[in-house]
């Protein structure tokens, strides 16, 4: 089992440019970026290093090889790997995610 988790001061994250978000997002996420917004841009980017971090031990990873999707309901997913458990939390000022790979 192994465990992930990222803190990100979300201001590190305001008024990036075009290029960053695309290195970052894919281009699911940019049209879920595109819809729900700056919360959506912080959760993916915490969720997706909380996800490196857990994997730190066995492989490499890089943004694109994660896809984060948002459910209706607000449930955050890894598309990719539905192995992981991944929890995502949003307050103004800082994001939180935890990754669970029970592999």
């Amino acid at each position: 089992m192994n465990i992930g988790c990222d803190i990100l001061y979300n201001k590190r994250l305001k008024n990036k440019s075009t290029r960053f978000i695309e290195l970052i997002l894919t281009n699911n996420e940019i049209k879920d970026y595109q819809k729900y917004g700056f919360k959506y841009l912080c959760c993916a980017f915490a969720t997706k290093e909380a996800i490196m971090k857990c994997f730190s031990n066995t492989k490499e990873l890089n943004f694109h090889d994660i896809e984060i999707s948002i459910s209706p309901d607000k449930c955050i997913k890894c598309l990719n790997y539905p192995n992981i458990i991944i929890d995502a939390t949003y307050k103004k000022e800082y994001t939180i995610a935890f990754a669970l790979s029970q592999k």
